[in-house]
């Protein structure tokens, strides 16, 4: 017999509409929405995305333009911002289309209205959140129907199983956990495979244990992660984001944190290894 073709067939787009071979994948893919893509890796690799509070707001334009573009060459894969600077993100990042990085996705925080709804939109997000827990679910479930007319993907923000268990059952595709509720693992449980799984931890943490939550989380079955209160608008926005993406896709960032040390010592890993042990690293912000 005939050789079954490869999966998915190379030379059909994702988005085809032709019978055959091609309809499983068509379903598929209209089935994950277009932030969810950019939040969940096929490869499994965990994605980091980075919040932008309301105080990057008060950035010159350079310097908000610096921050964004450093957010992009990070290969952030989403911009959780308030709505306070999602216009001048947005605008920074469409400067991008065509090009390799493309544009970060741009997700609002705070959207709890039509009228947050219609805003976010006009400013250029892709994305919104909804609060399960604040709006509850029939309200959360009606804003994100407005959001996907208007073109915008919902996140849907839960604190339990049970609220979780709601938003699937609602229809949600994204849905965004925070770590600081502590059963983040065990809301984890309540999300299908099938549904993107986001999960927030707060940046700068101790001992940069951001870095063993998220690679615990991971474990868990997150497929990303929103580094919480990363961009404030100060000198350290910048730095902290290229060290959390090194840090947190580094392999080796375990031995880092044993050995980074002795590797600078003896030479192993030539110079400026030592910065990357991640017990070393104290940012000014955290004084």
């Amino acid at each position: 017999g005939e050789e079954p073709p490869p999966f998915p067939p190379p030379a059909i787009p994702a988005n085809s509409r032709r019978t055959g071979g091609a309809t499983h994948l068509s379903m598929a893919v209209k089935g994950t929405s277009k932030l969810g893509r950019a939040l969940k890796k096929p490869t499994g690799a965990l994605t980091i995305g980075f919040e932008a509070t309301s105080s990057v707001s008060s950035l010159g334009a350079t310097d908000l333009d610096a921050l964004s573009l450093t957010l992009r060459k990070a290969k952030a894969a989403a911009i959780f911002a308030d709505p306070a600077c999602i216009a001048p993100i947005s605008r920074e990042q469409a400067k991008a289309k065509g090009n390799f990085p493309g544009p970060c996705p741009v997700v609002s925080l705070g959207v709890a209205s039509e009228e947050d709804l219609g805003k976010a939109g006009g400013d250029g997000a892709q994305g919104v959140v909804v609060s399960v827990s604040e709006l509850g679910c029939e309200a959360a479930a009606g804003l994100a129907q407005a959001a996907e007319k208007k073109g915008m993907d919902a996140v849907w923000e839960v604190a339990s199983k049970e609220e979780a268990g709601e938003a699937v059952e609602a229809g949600a595709k994204v849905v965004l956990v925070s770590a600081a509720i502590g059963d983040a693992a065990g809301i984890r449980e309540a999300i299908p495979k099938s549904v993107v799984a986001v999960v927030s931890v707060k940046s700068m943490q101790q001992g940069a244990q951001e870095v063993d939550q998220a690679q615990s989380l991971k474990a868990s079955g997150y497929n990303s992660v929103v580094l919480a209160d990363a961009c404030v608008g100060d000198k350290e926005d910048e730095p902290y984001a290229k060290w959390a993406v090194d840090a947190l896709l580094s392999k080796q960032s375990k031995e880092f944190k044993i050995t980074g040390m002795t590797g600078h010592v003896n030479g192993h890993y030539g110079t400026g290894t030592f910065e990357k042990s991640q017990a070393e690293v104290v940012w000014e912000r955290m004084a």
